[in-house]
C-alpha cells in the first residue's frame, strides 16, 4: 500500500512489525480520529486474531488500514480519510496478499469477506448523521479515483457521484445502490456455452459479477481461461457432457451455499444459464442457425449442477434452480408426421427452460429505440421511418427488412438510387472489426454524420471500440448481459419465473409462440 508508514509511533508495542504495527496505527487513528469505538473493532485488531477463518483480518480492519494511510497522506484531514479508506478496501486486501509473512493463507480470502468489508464500510457512510461530511467525502472520491485504479466499488461511487453532490438523500441512496451491487458480487451464476460464447465473456469482464464458465467442447477453454485470467476471476472448465478438458469430472466443482440468490421473499434460487446463440454473429438472422448450445446440454448440465449441489452439501429442497436460455425462439422444427413447430413451442410443451430469451427480439428492440432517437418517435412522414443498412450478407439483409417491417420501418439498400438524404445508417459485417472501419471510414468520407450511424456488433470489446469512436453500437454481448441482470432482479425482487417470460412476451410481441402457418421445407 504506503511507502511511508512509520514501524514504530507513540503507545505501539515494540515486539510487533510490519503489517501487525500498521493494523495497530489504523486501530489507533479509527479510535481517536474517525470515532470508531465499537467492541467489535478493539477485539478485532489485535495479533492474535490477524487471520481469522482463513481470512485477513475483518471489515473495519481493512477499512482502517486505507484510512490511515489517506490520513497520512492529508495529514488528518477527516472527509480525505474516509475517502481514501472506503477506495483503498479492495488495494488494501491486495497489498495484504503479497506480505510475505501471510501470503499462504492470505490467497485463500473468500470473496463473500471481502465483499462484506466494502459493505460494512459503505453502511457506516450511509448511517452518519454528518451528510456535511459524506458529500464531501464523495467530492474527494471523484478527485482520488485516478489513484484507486482497482477499487472495485469505485466504479459505483464515480458513476453518480456527481449526481448526489446536491443533497443528502441522493447520496444515502447511491451508498445503498452500491452495497446491492456489491451484495451481487458474491453470487455466482453458472452459464454455459458452446464453441464460444458472448454473453460468457461479457459476464467475465464484468467486476461485479461471479460466473462459473461451463464450455460444451475443450476448444473453447483457452478463450474462456484467457478472458477470466484476464479479469483475475476464478472459474471452472467444465464441458457439458461433465468431463473437462483434462477428463476430470464434475465431483472438481465446489459448490458452495453463499453462491445462491436470496430473494427478498428467503428464497434461494441457482441461476443457471445457456447461451445457444451464434457465436461471433451480431445478430441471429439466418433463417436456420445451428444454435451453438442445445437445450439438451443445458438440462444435462443442471441435472449435474443440482447433483454436485447436494454432494456439497446443500439440500435440494433449500434452494430452487431457474434455467435462463438465449436462442432463436422462432427456430423451425417438424413432428414425425411433419407438423412445424418452433423451438419455443418445443420448450414450453416439455418445460425444459424457465425462461427463454429470444436471441433477435432485445436486439431489435434497442436498434427501434436508436432510430427513434435518430428520427423523432412520432415521425411518421413517408420515407422518413426508414433507415439503411449496410451489409455484404443478403441473408441478413432480408431478413432484417422482414422483421423491420413488422414495426412500421422500410429498409433500404445502400445502393438504392432513391434513398433520402439523412436517414439512419447500420453498418454489419461478419468481422466486428471490420464493421466498426467500415463505419468511421463513412464518417470520414463524409457519407453520413458521425451521430447517424450505428454498428452491430458482438462482444463488448467492439462495443468499446466503436464508443471510443464516437459511434453508437447495439451490441448483442452487451445487450444480453444486461437482459440477465433484469432478469436477476426480477427474481431478487420475489417475481416468478412464469411472471418474467409473460413479462418479456409482452414486451417482444411473443416471438417463437404462434404456430407456422406455412409448409417446413
Amino acid at each position: 500500500m504506503t511507502e511511508h508508514l512509520p514501524e514504530t509511533g507513540p503507545n505501539l508495542d515494540p515486539q510487533l512489525s510490519g503489517l501487525q504495527v500498521k493494523l495497530q496505527i489504523a486501530t489507533q487513528f479509527a479510535r481517536e480520529k474517525l470515532g470508531i469505538t465499537s467492541d467489535r473493532l478493539h477485539k478485532i485488531v489485535t495479533p492474535k486474531n490477524l487471520i481469522i477463518g482463513g481470512s485477513i483480518a475483518a471489515p473495519a480492519v481493512v477499512f482502517a488500514l486505507g484510512a490511515v494511510e489517506g490520513a497520512m497522506i492529508s495529514d488528518g484531514d477527516i472527509p480525505y480519510s474516509i475517502a481514501y479508506g472506503v477506495g483503498n478496501i479492495s488495494r488494501a486486501i491486495t497489498w495484504a496478499r503479497q506480505d510475505p509473512s501471510i501470503i499462504a493463507l492470505a490467497n485463500h480470502i473468500p470473496q463473500e469477506v471481502i465483499n462484506q468489508s466494502m459493505v460494512d464500510a459503505l453502511n457506516g457512510i450511509a448511517k452518519t448523521s454528518e451528510m456535511a461530511i459524506a458529500k464531501e467525502t464523495m467530492d474527494i472520491l471523484l478527485d482520488i479515483r485516478g489513484s484507486i485504479a482497482d477499487g472495485t466499488l469505485m466504479v459505483w461511487f464515480i458513476t453518480g457521484a456527481f449526481a448526489v453532490r446536491s443533497g443528502g438523500e441522493k447520496l444515502r441512496q447511491r451508498i445503498l445502490e452500491g452495497i446491492e451491487a456489491l451484495r451481487r458480487h458474491g453470487e455466482q451464476y453458472f452459464i454455459l456455452g458452446g464453441e464460444e460464447s458472448g454473453i460468457m465473456t461479457a459476464l467475465l469482464q464484468d467486476n461485479l459479477t461471479h460466473v462459473i464458465p461451463i464450455v460444451e467442447k475443450p476448444e473453447a477453454v483457452a478463450q474462456i481461461k484467457k478472458e477470466a485470467l484476464r479479469h483475475g476471476e476464478h472459474a471452472f472448465y467444465l464441458m457439458a457432457d461433465g468431463q473437462d478438458y483434462n477428463n476430470t469430472p464434475w465431483e472438481r466443482l465446489i459448490i458452495r451455499k453463499n453462491w445462491l440468490m436470496k430473494t427478498e421473499d428467503g428464497r434461494q434460487i441457482m441461476m443457471i444459464i445457456g447461451d445457444g446463440s451464434v457465436y461471433e454473429e451480431a445478430l441471429d438472422l439466418r433463417d436456420q442457425p445451428q444454435q451453438d448450445l442445445t437445450i439438451e446440454e443445458l438440462q444435462l448440465a443442471k441435472k449435474n449442477l443440482v447433483n454436485r449441489a447436494s454432494q456439497c452439501h446443500i439440500k435440494p429442497d433449500t434452494f430452487e434452480t431457474v434455467t435462463v436460455y438465449f436462442g432463436n425462439a422462432r427456430l423451425l422444427n417438424e413432428s414425425p408426421s411433419g407438423i412445424p413447430f418452433t423451438a419455443r413451442q418445443y420448450a414450453d410443451k416439455y418445460k425444459t427452460v424457465d425462461i427463454w430469451v429470444d436471441t433477435r427480439s432485445p436486439i431489435i428492440e434497442e436498434t427501434i429505440e436508436w432510430l427513434k432517437s435518430r428520427i423523432g418517435a412520432d415521425n411518421l412522414q413517408e420515407g422518413r421511418r426508414a433507415l439503411v443498412f449496410d451489409t455484404t450478407n443478403k441473408e441478413y439483409f432480408k431478413n432484417f427488412s422482414k422483421m423491420m417491417k413488422d414495426y412500421g420501418v422500410f429498409v433500404y439498400d445502400p445502393f438504392d438510387q432513391d434513398i433520402p438524404q439523412g436517414l439512419p445508417v447500420i453498418v454489419y459485417e461478419e468481422q466486428s472489426a471490420y464493421t466498426i472501419q467500415k463505419a468511421d471510414d463513412m464518417v470520414n468520407n463524409h457519407q453520413v454524420e458521425r451521430e447517424n450511424v450505428a454498428t452491430l456488433t458482438d462482444t463488448i470489446f467492439a462495443y468499446e471500440d466503436s464508443l471510443k469512436r464516437g459511434i453508437k453500437s447495439i451490441c448483442s454481448a452487451k445487450i444480453y448481459r444486461d437482459v440477465i441482470y433484469q432478469i436477476r432482479d426480477a427474481l431478487i425482487s420475489g417475481v416468478s419465473a412464469e411472471k418474467i417470460q409473460a413479462d418479456l412476451d409482452n414486451r417482444w410481441n411473443s416471438p417463437g409462440l404462434s404456430t407456422p402457418t406455412y409448409e417446413v421445407t
